[in-house]
């Protein structure tokens, strides 16, 4: 089931939670890892026009849809993300994880669930844990972790980094072996 049709995606482009998004793909509907809305939790709605939101959700499921795995993280949740959607990574198979660094920080990670995988990707906030994370305009990083633990640097064109990004990127043209090939996970 997809997110509610009262959700207009002709000014509504996005919506980010603590840690997953999604946005409206055309002609596939809304992608990403935020599939449903939970009493309680803060929402950012991002719009191209003013635009009013309601949503009723009596039963709490009316407007869930199927839901990738997300899975326990390795670095800091901060205040500051953006979300990076990749359409199509060559070579990558369900279960590989994609990792976002600044330099060699890791900053942001999902397991790739198939097309549209949104990576969360976070910036330096006030948190001492953050202080290495993105600043504004820094292009981060990203790297395929195999299952069999090789890694691979994503070549493409990566938006810079801006607080509440949510960005999409069609195509990689290039992964090559990065310089160390496996990642040890102690």
């Amino acid at each position: 089931e997809t997110l509610p049709d009262q959700i207009d995606n002709s000014t509504i482009n996005g919506i980010l939670g603590q840690g997953i998004a999604t946005t409206y793909v055309e002609p596939i509907g809304w992608v990403g890892s935020l599939t449903s809305f939970e009493p309680g939790k803060g929402y950012w709605v991002r719009t191209s026009d003013a635009t009013e939101l309601v949503l009723d959700c009596p039963d709490g499921n009316s407007i869930n849809r199927t839901s990738p795995n997300i899975e326990a993280q390795d670095f800091k949740q901060s205040s500051i993300q953006a979300f990076y959607f990749f359409n199509e990574v060559s070579g990558i198979t369900p279960g590989d994880r994609i990792n976002a660094y600044n330099g060699d920080v890791l900053v942001g990670s999902r397991v790739w669930d198939g097309q549209y995988t949104d990576i969360a990707v976070m910036g330096k906030d006030s948190q001492l844990e953050t202080q290495d994370y993105l600043l504004e305009f820094d292009i981060p990083i990203f790297k395929v972790v195999k299952k069999n633990k090789d890694v691979f640097t994503i070549k493409a064109h990566i938006p810079a980094f801006q607080s509440n990004g949510i960005f999409i990127i069609e195509e990689t043209n290039i992964i090559e072996l990065a310089e160390n090939s496996k990642i040890n996970f102690n």
